[in-house]
């Protein structure tokens, strides 16, 4: 259905994908605005000793310090009510480098940094089995349960029930609430508020399980989406960012509501975490561009994964010494082959990928113009805060 859509002149789908929108409209989801102190959830009342679990609400960029004014003002009463007022606040936490959504969601429920739970951004090239690996293509985006090996939260419960409300990692739990179908066509009209919705909607799922077995799922976690693409869009200095995080907590505060009224709150541990912050962004640098045009670099294309054979993986990488991958222009990763010289110094040719480059190489690498010292010219760069190497 998604590439006969895709093949589909422009009016044409866009009228299927809005269609699909108000029949889900239809549906009995609430609506946007409604009682604070309620979403209309159907949460079955459980004795205390049988709601013993966790549920974990994981909201994308929240910007510290527009957050923290945002609470000093009163303007989010759900999240001061439920969380700061009750339990432990911490206004510090450090996210990962790359400070990116899903090398952050994997660390999260892993509890390892990039380097050790091996997913290393949105997208990352692997420079041993040469595989371009892409998160937010269709293809590839259930991928990520694959990629990391260490245990995750879900899997510390393995005689619990647990449940994944679009959180992306989520091997382990017992129910995975993608809302493809469902989200997919408002997330395209960048409804994202109705996304968020949505998806705490879903703890319908979650109760109708609860109430069945009698007891709460050991770990509940929804994600939601609405301020990180709002920022992608405006900024966070816009006010459709922070008109976003008064949604969330809104809704947040609505679904809370309804597990005070069943009396489950005494009983479960309850989150708010963030993945990342996010800036104001006023200087962008193309890096492929840069690298190609400014510096005369070959830098492949194609982004190839485990669909195309090894040996024409092979065949296609052995003839760039670049490959760059990164996420928007917030970070940019410059995976390089490592030069073979001569005796003169010069340069006869490249190593095998996993042949990693020295300080040396990088501190005179060859380009188009002669030797380059790689860190020192990056750094040079305005739009660039950091290079690490």
């Amino acid at each position: 259905m998604i590439k006969a859509l895709l093949r589909t002149s422009k009016p044409v789908a866009t009228a299927a994908m809005l269609f699909l929108c108000l029949s889900l409209c239809s549906c009995s989801m609430p609506p946007a605005s409604g009682p604070a102190d309620t979403y209309e959830l159907r949460l079955p009342a459980l004795p205390e000793s049988r709601a013993d679990g966790a549920v974990i609400f994981f909201v994308d960029a929240l910007n510290a310090t527009i957050f923290q004014e945002m609470l000093d003002a009163g303007e989010l009463p759900a999240i001061q009510k439920y969380f700061v007022d009750r339990g432990l606040y911490c206004p510090r936490a450090v996210a990962n480098t790359p400070s990116v959504t899903l090398a952050n969601f994997t660390s999260f429920v892993t509890g390892m940094f990039p380097g050790h739970h091996g997913v290393t951004g949105v997208n990352w090239f692997d420079r041993t089995s040469l595989v371009w690996r892409d998160y937010t293509t269709i293809s590839q985006k259930n991928t990520l349960d694959g990629d990391y090996t260490a245990a995750n939260i879900y899997e510390q419960f393995p005689d619990r029930t647990t449940f994944s409300l679009f959180f992306q990692p989520h091997r382990g739990a017992t129910k995975f609430a993608e809302n493809w179908t469902s989200a997919g066509p408002p997330f395209f009209f960048g409804w994202y508020d109705f996304v968020d919705r949505l998806t705490l909607y879903r703890f319908n799922i979650v109760a109708d399980v609860a109430t069945k077995r009698g007891r709460w799922p050991a770990i509940t976690i929804v994600y939601l989406l609405e301020p990180d693409f709002r920022a992608y869009e405006n900024g966070v200095s816009d006010g459709a960012y922070r008109q976003a995080i008064r949604n969330v907590d809104l809704q947040i505060g609505r679904v809370l509501g309804d597990f005070k009224a069943a009396g489950l709150l005494e009983g479960l541990h309850i989150a708010l975490v963030s993945d990342h912050g996010t800036l104001d962004v006023t200087g962008h640098l193309n890096m492929a561009d840069f690298l190609r045009g400014q510096l005369g670099l070959s830098v492949a294309k194609k982004r190839l994964w485990e669909q195309t054979p090894f040996e024409k993986r092979l065949d296609y990488y052995r003839k760039f010494p670049v490959v760059l991958y990164g996420s928007g222009d917030r970070y940019a990763a410059i995976c390089l082959r490592r030069p073979i010289r001569s005796g003169d110094g010069a340069v006869s040719g490249y190593e095998s990928w996993p042949v990693r480059p020295k300080m040396s190489d990088l501190r005179a690498y060859p380009a188009a113009g002669g030797d380059v010292d790689l860190p020192v010219v990056l750094a040079a760069r305005p739009e660039v805060d950091a290079v690490a190497y």
